[in-house]
C-alpha cells in the first residue's frame, strides 16, 4: 500500500453486524474512497456498523469532514455506527462536530 492511500476493508463480524477497517490517510481523497465504500454497503443487510480507525495514520479536515458526512449518512438509513480505534486528536475533531 502507497503511504498516501487509504485502504477501506469491509467484514461481517460474529455478532451479525460489519466492521469497516479503516487503514492509512484519511485525507480528501481517503474520505471520497470511504465514501464510495460505505455507500456501497447494504444498509438493509448491516444495521449494526462498527467503523475501525485504529490504523487511520493522518487525517486532514477535509478527510474528517467526509468521516462525519458518512457518518450522518448510516444513521440516516437507520444503521447503528460505532467508532473504534479513534485516535485523540480525530476524536476532539469529532466531539466538536457533534
Amino acid at each position: 500500500m502507497d503511504d498516501t492511500t487509504l485502504r477501506v476493508t469491509a467484514t461481517p463480524s460474529s455478532g451479525g453486524g460489519l466492521v469497516i477497517a479503516v487503514e492509512g490517510y484519511l485525507d480528501e481523497e481517503g474520505g471520497s474512497t470511504l465514501a464510495r465504500e460505505a455507500g456501497a454497503i447494504p444498509a438493509v443487510d448491516h444495521r449494526r456498523i462498527c467503523i475501525d480507525l485504529a490504523a487511520v495514520t493522518l487525517f486532514t479536515c477535509s478527510g474528517a469532514r467526509r468521516l462525519i458526512a458518512v457518518l450522518d449518512e448510516l444513521n440516516t438509513l437507520g444503521c447503528r455506527v460505532d467508532l473504534q480505534g479513534v485516535h485523540h486528536p480525530l476524536q476532539r475533531l469529532l466531539d466538536l462536530a457533534a
